[in-house]
């Protein structure tokens, strides 16, 4: 994550009073950011569990990039309702709206929550944020509990209109399947230019081209869709038509 704060030099305050004015800005940035990305954590969960009130991620001690994967999913009784090693998956069969998968969905939940730690170490935040925690573990698998936003605020977040300063986006799509994808992008009824990175992983991809496209969208892109580009051709890897 990239946050930029702009704090205008005062003269007559000292150096150290503006240091923490930076410094209080930066993590209040860092806390909104960790509770949107766990706004849509929740979003995703409860789409497939509406009785989720927590997760459970789970990593290897001695897996030096610290990789996460989803390990199971409590509702607020303590009731499991998930988990990643049961014989019978009950979201086995369960597709989102958008076709995704769960197996697809709890890979972009570990991967979201990674983002929402914006950099910091996961033992960091486990121990100091009030909706984490660190549930007995043995062996050289250590576990982090996750408390979900309530699901009034993720409602709130999803389903509440643009304010009215707020500019109207409007994308309007053209797939034709003979010829590329158009989009035609809006702001404010005014037409603007706009950059379309098209995740397609149809047939004839290899696994080396393809993440080769995949750094050269990112590298061209901001920040923040280098971060979603990235994501989107990382799941599309799982293709069947994305060969080694």
């Amino acid at each position: 994550m990239h946050v930029n704060v702009c704090l205008p030099l005062n003269s007559e305050e000292p150096l150290a009073q503006h240091r923490d004015r930076a410094e209080a800005r930066l993590n209040a940035a860092r806390a909104e950011y960790h509770q949107t990305q766990l706004i849509n954590v929740a979003r995703i969960v409860t789409a497939a569990l509406p009785e989720a009130a927590s997760i459970d991620l789970a990593r290897h001690l001695f897996d030096f990039q610290n990789e996460m994967w989803l390990e199971a999913i409590h509702a607020a009784d303590g009731t499991l309702l998930w988990h990643d090693h049961q014989a019978l998956d009950p979201l086995a069969e369960f597709h989102y709206a958008n076709g995704a998968t769960w197996k697809q969905a709890a890979e972009v939940i570990a991967e979201t929550v990674g983002q929402a730690l914006a950099g910091a170490e996961i033992t960091d935040v486990a121990d100091q944020r009030p909706d984490w925690s660190r549930p007995n573990s043995s062996g050289p698998i250590e576990l982090f509990r996750v408390t979900l936003p309530d699901r009034r605020v993720v409602e709130h977040h999803t389903t509440t209109p643009p304010g009215p300063d707020e500019p109207r986006v409007e994308v309007v799509t053209n797939r034709d399947p003979d010829s590329a994808t158009e989009v035609h992008v809006f702001v404010d009824g005014v037409p603007i230019l706009a950059e379309l990175t098209d995740v397609d992983p149809g047939r004839g991809w290899v696994l080396s081209d393809w993440r080769a496209l995949a750094a050269e969208h990112a590298a061209d892109a901001s920040p923040a869709a280098a971060e979603l580009i990235t994501q989107l051709f990382r799941q599309g890897e799982s293709s069947e038509f994305v060969t080694a």
